[in-house]
């Protein structure tokens, strides 16, 4: 939606001539670009850790290198799921956002969520 939106205009438009059709196409398809890339962030669990697939990044992490996971503040996100890991750096998890708790002062859905990755977690160490 986001290259209709800036493109068309462009395209269409007296206002915009020359280069500047050109710029607003190609940041048409670089929003378009990023939000294909944001609909398929994920979590992915198996016995050895957790793939996190981020718009901009992918990346495992072995369950011996995660110390917790809560939602917390990352960013923009007022409640997305960090994954805090035994050096004390922390791992934004764009698949798990929950409501702003101004918004809800719960989230069940993303709290179910980290819920069950801190249970995994837990079986993991044992």
């Amino acid at each position: 939606m986001p290259i209709v939106v800036l493109s068309l205009p462009a395209w269409f438009s007296s206002y915009v001539s020359g280069p500047w059709r050109a710029v607003f196409v190609a940041l048409g398809f670089v929003l378009a670009a990023f939000g294909v890339r944001a609909a398929m962030c994920a979590v992915q669990v198996d016995k050895d850790g957790v793939r996190v697939v981020n718009p901009l990044s992918v990346l495992r992490v072995a369950w011996s290198d995660i110390e917790c996971i809560m939602l917390g503040r990352r960013g923009v996100f007022s409640r997305m799921c960090v994954i805090v890991l035994t050096d004390k750096s922390r791992l934004g998890v764009w698949a798990i956002v929950g409501a702003s708790p101004s918004v809800m002062k719960h989230d069940p859905e993303a709290e179910g969520m980290v819920d069950d990755l801190n249970q995994r977690l837990k079986e993991a160490r044992n």
